[in-house]
């Protein structure tokens, strides 16, 4: 798939994230990617056709050699 567009936000969850309890790493996601939200639309006016996207993508690990 592919989210048209440009990367306004990115946030990584890495392995050693993951070790975190899951609610802290929730929120600290949600809180970012609104943040980011917010401040992208307010540059817009209200009856601006943009379109905001929020993906979740997963890299595969890397082949071990």
């Amino acid at each position: 798939m592919n989210v048209p567009g440009i990367i306004a936000k990115h946030k990584f969850v890495t392995q050693q994230c993951r070790l975190r309890p899951i609610d802290d790493i929730k929120r600290e996601t949600v809180d970012e990617l609104w943040d980011a939200y917010k401040a992208a639309v307010s540059g817009w006016s209200d009856d601006s056709e943009v379109i905001f996207h929020f993906a979740l993508t997963v890299e595969r690990p890397k082949e071990s050699a």
